[in-house]
């Protein structure tokens, strides 16, 4: 069943105001780093999100919580007109964190199919306990990881 922008509208109102505020913050994330994984190519990425990862402005005083976070950039990939990955939720995940002064680390890793094709994912972990867009028995291996 599909929801109509009024109750759309409605569910968003009826969010706490610390839950707006981030999920407002996840919707621009997630266009803002779509919009700089489209532009930039490959080989260029990794200095491009060390630039950018120091770019990142600190909100002092904040009583988010990881989870607030995680539960936010859900909800806005849902909501945004971007391709939905798991590099562009993991990035506007780390980056809300990071702004909200919660340390935390995005890592990228590798793992082959049945047919022996290797694929990449990205995922997030806090405080080595919860993790973003990980299941505990994927066969992804850990190749490269970028604190925040």
């Amino acid at each position: 069943m599909k929801i109509s922008l009024y109750q759309k509208l409605h569910k968003f109102i009826q969010l706490p105001t610390t839950d707006k505020a981030l999920l407002l913050q996840a919707i621009w994330g997630l266009m803002k780093n779509g919009f700089i994984l489209f532009i930039i190519p490959r080989k260029q990425l990794a200095p491009a999100l060390l630039y950018q990862h120091k770019q990142n402005h600190k909100i002092s005083h904040t009583n988010v919580t990881a989870n607030q976070v995680f539960r936010a950039v859900k909800r806005a990939s849902r909501l945004a007109p971007v391709l939905n990955t798991c590099l562009l939720r993991s990035l506007t995940a780390a980056q809300l964190l990071h702004r909200h002064q919660l340390p935390c680390k995005v890592i990228f890793g590798l793992a082959k199919n049945e047919q022996q094709k290797l694929m990449a994912h990205a995922w997030l972990e806090v405080d080595q306990q919860q993790t973003f867009g990980y299941q505990k028995n994927s066969a992804f291996h850990p190749l490269w990881e970028l604190n925040y």
